[in-house]
């Protein structure tokens, strides 16, 4: 049946991938983004609906369609409730999937595109692309931040695009001349951090204040009363900011915790939390992941006037990796990859060798240096919960790692009495 699906929805003009089983299918999913996915419920239907909750989560614009012999009978809410598209009653006729095909078809022009870029035209690569749903609504509030001119606090990691993100903003208030200023408050001096804010200018300024929680304190106290003088439209000696500036901070680190330690001024922490927008770690945006690889390659393959492509398995070796340097960290990798690589597509060998180290070395040896002798089955308990440690508690990546399906990697934390503590959730 699968097959017939496959040619129908090819005679309609779709590329078609298949897979056999809940671990295929999310290696698919992983590694080939959709527009639509065809999931049969089958027997297995808890083990579906995790399937279809993390492909959800990969793709939140991927549409579904489940085929199920209950559908129609309003058995099926819990599965509504995680956004299937329609329902396809089994056994059903391929005419019935084609006229449902033809219908996605004309969904899929019409709908939203699902990705969302923003360009800064600042330096390196200005551009923040995103599919996932929580950097799209940030994206689309970058307009009406832009025009506000209160000031912004930016927080997130190393890496995630604080600076890209501000430059947008300050493009986004449409004020011709106006400078966008840059102070790295982690590395300047105190005399280039001051001269960058209260030196008298003519226009107005951005003044985009990185790493503000490493603000000296004397720094904070002008900058406090040189606020105060602004909101009472007054001018104080030396302690004016420059004029029409607005301010724009970053920090990867929360100020709260500065501010009870007495390390930053709590009346400039709210001043600056007028606005406060939060970048989401890339690790928790995996969805990104092939969106941001792509881009890189099109840069590169325009730099060299020929193409530059990524293979399926090397894309699901970057999925699984946390990237702790996040879009930074992406994007020299793929560079790197880029330079080393003999050929046009990027293969698994090409990739820094930290990325896929060999499962070996991944997990602590439960035996070593023991003297007694320790039963099978606590050796094996042993790597299993070492190994759910080292992959985040992620199953589906625990069982591939171990080379045991998933439904066994199950069984064995039931046997181990450990289950209530690794399966939690319907997403798990």
């Amino acid at each position: 049946m699968r097959q017939v699906c496959k040619g129908v929805a090819e005679e309609l003009g779709f590329s078609v991938e298949t897979a056999d089983g809940p671990v295929a299918a999310l290696l698919r999913a992983a590694s080939h983004p959709s527009d639509v996915v065809l999931l049969d419920m089958g027997h297995k239907q808890e083990e579906q609906m995790q399937l279809l909750a993390r492909i959800k989560k990969l793709h939140p614009g991927c549409e579904v369609i489940v085929a199920d012999p209950h559908a129609g009978n309003g058995s099926l809410t819990a599965i509504q409730k995680t956004g299937v598209f329609e329902f396809l009653r089994k056994p059903y006729h391929p005419e019935e999937f084609k006229n449902l095909l033809e219908r996605m078809s004309v969904h899929l022009r019409t709908r939203e595109v699902p990705s969302v870029s923003m360009h800064a035209n600042g330096k390196g690569p200005g551009t923040l692309i995103s599919q996932s749903l929580e950097m799209q609504k940030l994206l689309h509030m970058i307009p009406t931040i832009g025009s506000s001119r209160r000031p912004v606090l930016i927080v997130g990691e190393s890496g995630t695009g604080k600076e890209i993100l501000a430059r947008a903003i300050h493009l986004a208030a449409d004020a011709p001349g106006c400078t966008f200023v840059k102070i790295d408050c982690a590395s300047s001096s105190q005399s280039l951090i001051e001269a960058g804010l209260f030196v008298d200018r003519a226009g107005g300024s951005t003044i985009f204040l990185d790493e503000v929680s490493a603000l000296p304190l004397e720094v904070q106290d002008r900058l406090v009363r040189a606020l105060q003088d602004q909101e009472m439209r007054r001018a104080s000696k030396n302690m004016t900011l420059r004029p029409g500036s607005r301010l724009i901070g970053s920090t990867r680190v929360e100020l709260e915790p500065a501010c009870r330690q007495g390390a930053f001024r709590r009346d400039l922490c709210l001043r600056l939390q007028v606005v406060t927008l939060r970048i989401p770690p890339l690790r928790e945006r995996r969805e990104d992941i092939p969106l941001l690889v792509r881009q890189v390659l099109a840069q590169i393959s325009a730099q060299r006037e020929r193409s530059c492509t990524i293979s399926n398995q090397a894309m699901k070796i970057l999925l699984m990796h946390e990237w702790p340097g996040n879009v930074t960290e992406l994007e020299a990798c793929i560079q790197r990859a880029a330079a080393m690589a003999d050929g046009r597509e990027l293969r698994p060998e090409d990739l820094p060798a930290y990325l896929h180290p060999p499962l070996r070395n991944s997990f602590p040896d439960p035996v070593q240096n023991v003297t007694e002798i320790i039963p099978l089955a606590e050796v094996e308990k042993k790597t299993i919960l070492g190994a759910l440690e080292r992959l985040k508690g992620d199953k589906m990546a625990t069982a591939r790692r171990l080379g045991i399906g998933k439904t066994t990697l199950y069984r064995k934390l039931r046997e181990y009495g450990i289950a209530g503590q690794w399966i939690t959730r319907p997403t798990d």
